[in-house]
């Protein structure tokens, strides 16, 4: 979408919101304050990413991109005290409830839930399947082995030693650990 559709649909969102609204470049962002540094009319203003913060620092934000456009309206009549309302495009959103919580950060490609707690991952499933896959050949292997075997009277068993000679030297490696199959971009 052209920088001129962008500022038009923004002009068309606020008219009815807040005469003192503006619409503004984000040329800087601090995502420990939770303030964007947005240039409107030869001004830069900080710019609260949260109205409120609670005791709990229970929230909801959006991290705009750098070079993004912004809504943002003053607190009160107050231009040197701004909030965010929305973001041409947000590179993370942060998420904080009292017992959940989540980022998605667009930017290092990561979703992680409850600020990854757990200290693990989600599967990747694909790997998972090639993993089970594997097992199941090899049990289909050792079923064959089963199969084509015929006891021979006499041998103690001696046909079917040689028969699962080849399957028993051709063990499980490497052994599966989670660094296989984990989904580093999805973390809980």
């Amino acid at each position: 979408m052209s920088e001129d559709k962008i500022l038009d649909a923004f002009r068309g969102l606020i008219k009815g919101i807040a005469q003192e609204t503006f619409i503004g470049k984000v040329i800087g962002v601090n995502e420990k304050s939770m303030v964007a540094e947005v240039a409107y009319d030869e001004l830069i203003y900080d710019v609260q990413l949260r109205a409120v913060a609670d005791q709990e620092q229970r929230l909801f934000v959006q991290i705009p991109a750098l070079q993004s456009y912004v809504v943002a309206a003053p607190v009160g009549h107050d231009k040197e005290r701004c909030v965010l309302l929305i973001a041409s495009v947000v590179e993370k959103v942060i998420y904080q409830g009292e017992n959940t919580s989540f980022i998605i950060d667009d930017k290092e490609g990561k979703i992680i839930f409850n600020n990854a707690d757990k200290g693990s991952y989600l599967t990747d499933i694909n790997k998972l399947v090639e993993k089970i896959n594997a097992f199941e050949n090899d049990l289909n292997a050792l079923k064959n082995v089963f199969k084509s075997w015929v006891p021979a009277a006499m041998d103690g068993g001696a046909a079917l030693k040689v028969l699962s000679k080849v399957w028993e030297e051709q063990p499980f490696n490497p052994l599966t650990t989670v660094d296989d199959l984990k989904d580093e971009m999805v973390e809980h």
